[in-house]
């Protein structure tokens, strides 16, 4: 699957396809821009709508100034050759998320921490983030990074992803030890990827 950047003058689609040459016939005032091969691509996708949300016109259509673009094109390739292996071992089991940031589909990494403590709770998962401690730094991070700490994927693949800082959050609210020192040493993983160490 690609991600794929078209546009025409300021209008842009930022999308998902396996065949973007096909794809951009369907938009015929439009040219592809950047088309990237990607192992995450709803991640992916759903970081880069998620970046430059505040540019959103409907859906997958974004309206940016000339320079701007070129950030959208060059994030959708940083994402992609930063950390050409997407997937990371968390827990003792393969978590998809976005090279770039980090970002960790919760929903499934709770599944997993809650069947292995034998304490799954539908209930609880869903509404994690809901817990006061938790919104009030969501709010927070949303105030100093302006972006969201949070976003859902929906359909085959999806669930909520969570910026490392929300994820480590997250986990020490659960209070579990083993899973406290995993998020730790991925927290320091992350930083170090970043950094480019």
């Amino acid at each position: 699957m690609y991600v794929y950047v078209f546009r025409y003058k300021e209008l842009v689609k930022i999308g998902v396809s396996s065949d973007p040459e096909r794809r951009v016939k369907a938009f015929p005032f439009m040219k592809i821009e950047s088309a990237v091969k990607s192992e995450c691509p709803l991640e992916t996708e759903a970081h880069l709508h998620n970046m430059f949300r505040k540019y959103c016109v409907g859906g997958e259509f974004f309206s940016f100034p000339e320079v701007d673009i070129q950030r959208v094109v060059k994030e959708l390739k940083d994402v992609e050759t930063r950390n050409l292996d997407l997937t990371e071992v968390m827990f003792g089991e393969y978590i998809c998320y976005v090279a770039e940031n980090g970002f960790v589909n919760i929903t499934d990494l709770l599944k997993k921490i809650f069947a292995k403590n034998e304490e799954y709770n539908v209930f609880y998962s869903n509404n994690i983030l809901k817990k006061k401690a938790l919104t009030t730094f969501i709010s927070e991070f949303e105030n100093e990074f302006d972006y969201s700490p949070v976003y859902k994927i929906h359909g085959r693949n999806g669930g909520t992803f969570v910026h490392p800082f929300l994820l480590n959050e997250i986990i020490l609210s659960l209070g579990y030890a083993q899973e406290k020192v995993f998020s730790y040493e991925f927290l320091f993983h992350t930083a170090i990827i970043k950094k480019g160490v």
